[in-house]
């Protein structure tokens, strides 16, 4: 990040969800400030004037210029910015496209101050974060986006320990909720993630949640 208090930027056209972020963000959580925009455009207009900006709440479909695009060209200009997507059920072509992003977070606009809370403690620790009900969505495009490659990587190439923590990555605690239950360093699940990611050929958390579902390790029904 770059500051102690964090800078957030809600991308959102609809002016009542928008003001009703801004104002339970305010209470909730310590930003320095909190900006907004009403589209994909501005946003990027936005963050190219104000470096200081760490996190963006983005709206998919949006007028003059929609979150996708807005996401593609703001990740170009500054990789370091967590975005994380706002979205409903009724938007599954876009998530796909934000899997090939390899966006960092997935919100749906009806979600509580808690999760909301919780995908920011992760997303500005550089960890991912997937509703698990947006999971359905992810699973469903990141399927036809893994058609035509399939990780060589069977279960007994994956520890016991490993699969431990790859249950609980689906399940979306962070590496300190991780280690505090497995009585393991921070710094071992660190490792045990990234070897995931090396071991299955997956970019993402999107991959791992499909290699886990694949190899039932993890059932999204079970937290639904």
């Amino acid at each position: 990040m770059s500051n102690n208090k964090p800078w957030a930027l809600i991308v959102e056209d609809h002016p009542m969800y928008s003001a009703g972020l801004k104002n339970a963000l305010s209470k909730t959580y310590k930003f320095d400030k909190i900006e907004e925009a009403s589209n994909g455009k501005a946003a990027v207009d936005m963050i190219k004037i104000n470096p200081k900006i760490d996190v963006i709440f983005m709206d998919i479909d949006m007028p003059i210029m929609n979150g996708v695009e807005a996401s593609k060209l703001i990740l170009e200009y500054n990789p370091q910015i967590k975005i994380i997507v706002t979205t409903m059920f009724s938007e599954p072509k876009y998530i796909k496209q934000m899997v090939q992003l390899n966006v960092i977070g997935y919100l749906l606009k009806d979600s509580n101050l808690g999760e909301i809370t919780k995908a920011l403690d992760m997303v500005l620790d550089n960890q991912q974060y997937y509703s698990p009900k947006v999971q359905v969505l992810i699973l469903d495009a990141y399927k036809e986006i893994d058609k035509r490659k399939k990780p060589n990587t069977t279960q007994d190439e994956i520890t016991n320990s490993q699969k431990q923590v790859l249950a609980l990555l689906c399940q979306q605690h962070s590496n300190a909720e991780i280690a505090k239950k497995l009585g393991i360093s921070e710094l071992t699940v660190k490792r045990h993630r990234q070897d995931l990611l090396e071991r299955t050929g997956s970019k993402n958390l999107a991959g791992l949640i499909i290699y886990a579902i694949e190899n039932n390790i993890y059932s999204i029904k079970k937290t639904l």
